[in-house]
């Protein structure tokens, strides 16, 4: 059996890659900026 801490940041980790791809690949420009860039 694997650590749980481990599969829990490998879970995060895939999680937060996935919606950081989602935010930055399809670039909507006329949609409302999550990130705001000053």
């Amino acid at each position: 059996m694997s650590n749980p801490a481990r599969r829990r940041t490998n879970n995060y980790n895939y999680l937060v890659g996935h919606f950081f791809c989602a935010l930055v690949l399809p670039k909507p420009q006329n949609s409302p900026p999550l990130i705001p860039q000053t």
